[in-house]
């Protein structure tokens, strides 16, 4: 218990902790210069979780944060303040990641993907078993639907210096990718080779203006387009 459940040393960039329960402290040191830490709507074990001692200051926020109780829970002091661009800004992120696209896998290969699962006071916990077992504990009702053929997706979004595109692709080919401005005039335009499934193309976007921008992707026959929007 003497090690913080999150540790944030020198850290640059953004973080944002919510709906989580910390057994243990969050720990805030170094340089804080470009630390911005957000703590929303969790549970504590303790009445004090936060260690903040960052020089040059961070800035950190701690909002409707509970701590256990006899009772229950109780609300602790806040710490710092949030105004709606704040909010915006420090969620975004969160807002815009997404898990890859579940892809064609071999007979005997499970993609398996838990999300905001708490086991808790459990004689076993999570336990996976083979896909023998498993066979014959699935219910014959069950039905399954199949990843779409073709996605087209981007993220971040917002950007900043660097745009990922996610491509589902259902052949071997080239796709071919335009960047538009606001205008409608093309600002930057290439080509990458893409396989069966899913596949990553980065785009540089640092010495793109701010503003709105459109990304049309051609591949297999088809176009599609998605708003970019560079910060």
């Amino acid at each position: 218990m003497s090690v913080p459940q999150f540790y944030l040393n020198n850290f640059r960039g953004r973080a944002v902790i919510t709906t989580t329960n910390f057994s243990n402290d969050v720990a805030i040191k170094g340089d804080g210069t470009k630390t911005r830490f957000l703590s929303i709507a969790n549970l504590s074990d303790r009445t004090s979780y936060l260690t903040n001692t960052a020089s040059p200051a961070a800035d950190v926020r701690s909002l409707n944060v509970r701590a256990r109780s006899s009772s229950g829970s109780s609300p602790l002091d806040d710490a710092g303040t949030a105004s709606k661009n704040y909010m915006i800004s420090m969620f975004r992120p969160i807002r815009n990641i997404h898990a890859d696209v579940l892809t064609s896998l071999p007979d005997n290969v499970t993609d398996l993907r838990l999300f905001k699962v708490w086991v808790s006071h459990g004689t076993t916990g999570i336990k996976l078993d083979n896909a023998t077992v498993a066979a014959k504990m699935m219910s014959p009702e069950v039905t399954y639907t199949a990843a779409p053929a073709t996605t087209f997706q981007v993220f971040p979004n917002p950007v900043g210096d660097q745009a990922t595109v996610l491509i589902q692709s259902t052949e071997s080919t080239t796709a071919y990718l335009k960047l538009f401005d606001s205008k409608g005039a093309l600002v930057k335009e290439f080509e990458a080779n893409v396989q069966i499934g899913s596949n990553r193309i980065n785009i540089a976007t640092a010495g793109l203006a701010s503003g709105s921008y459109i990304l049309q992707a051609i591949w297999s026959g088809q176009t599609m387009t998605k708003k970019l929007i560079k910060e």
